[in-house]
């Protein structure tokens, strides 16, 4: 029996030792977990914060562009309406040399040119002049009586020289025109809608 007590007592501390180092790595776990529920919280709104941060970084980034647009546009509009107020289209009608009329768009007079039927020319002449622009363009002249065009002219040639038309051309809508007052609309790139830049009357006197 004493040999018995003289085991345990050999075997005590171990035991003891045993079960303080399970209680202690029970209370390193149960440590572990109390510190990641917060570690987790931290990351969690470390995540939606960096999520807003990026979500108001891209809406500055989109109304910087849109401004930046918005102010471009502003810009050009100010520069067309600068070069428009700086502007004056005008224009001469011309028979070869003769100065038939001239006028400009401020210009609410649209003047007319009388030509005898019997007069000899070589040819009718417009000048336009854009003193913003001199580029290549298709331009074309519309003779028109009562919304209807009577005959079409057409040409491709910079804005600032002069559109001719030949007097065989002319000829050709004289008859049965005569006495009539023909508007000549002129049309190119620049004034896709066209405009009346004066009128046309052939008469037999």
């Amino acid at each position: 029996m004493w040999i018995i007590r003289k085991v345990i007592a050999y075997f005590q501390p171990y035991f003891f030792y045993t079960k303080r180092c399970g209680a202690f790595k029970t209370n390193i776990v149960n440590l572990k977990k109390l510190l990641f529920l917060p570690i987790l919280f931290l990351l969690i709104s470390c995540n939606q914060k960096q999520k807003q941060i990026n979500t108001w970084n891209n809406r500055i980034a989109e109304y910087k562009t849109e401004s930046e647009l918005i102010s471009a546009k502003n810009n050009a509009d100010s520069k067309n309406r600068t070069q428009v107020a700086d502007t004056i289209t005008n224009w001469q009608f011309y028979k070869d040399s003769e100065l038939l009329f001239k006028s400009n768009m401020f210009d609410s007079n649209r003047f007319t040119a009388e030509i005898k039927t019997s007069e000899n020319y070589e040819y009718l002449i417009l000048n336009m002049f854009y003193d913003f622009n001199n580029e290549i363009m298709k331009r074309k002249i519309d003779l028109v009586y009562k919304d209807k065009i009577l005959v079409t002219f057409t040409d491709e040639n910079r804005s600032r020289s002069p559109f001719r038309i030949r007097k065989q051309e002319i000829d050709k809508i004289i008859s049965g025109n005569v006495g009539k007052e023909m508007f000549i609309n002129y049309t190119d790139p620049i004034n896709k809608n066209g405009m009346t830049v004066g009128i046309l009357k052939f008469t037999d006197e």
